[in-house]
């Protein structure tokens, strides 16, 4: 089974607001779906294109634990706090299946 990863790229509106109603309760529920944060800071070391303040990358046992938080009622409701303290133009939030398409 090939793994989930969720990759946010976030431009800050309310930094503060961000922190409090999403950072601070999204860990729990990663966790509990079988996650975990690679990255989280704000810092990149190399960039093209555009600035973002948070730069996040999380990795889930397999794709289908991804898509269930994902999915979940307790999720949607942070996302909008998520939404509502990001520049929803100037960010991006997706989630991934691992794997190369590219290789042979």
């Amino acid at each position: 089974m090939a793994k989930g990863y969720i990759v946010a790229l976030l431009k800050f509106t309310n930094k503060e607001q961000f922190i409090e109603n999403f950072a601070t309760k999204i860990t729990p529920l990663i966790e509990a779906h079988g996650g975990r944060f690679l990255v989280r800071t704000p810092e990149a070391h190399f960039t093209e294109g555009r600035d973002y303040s948070m730069h996040v990358i999380t990795e889930f046992d397999t794709f289908e634990k991804a898509r269930t938080m994902i999915d979940s009622d307790e999720f949607r409701r942070l996302q909008e706090h998520r939404r509502g303290n990001t520049d929803t133009v100037s960010s991006s939030f997706m989630l991934l299946e691992g794997g190369d398409a590219l290789a042979t």
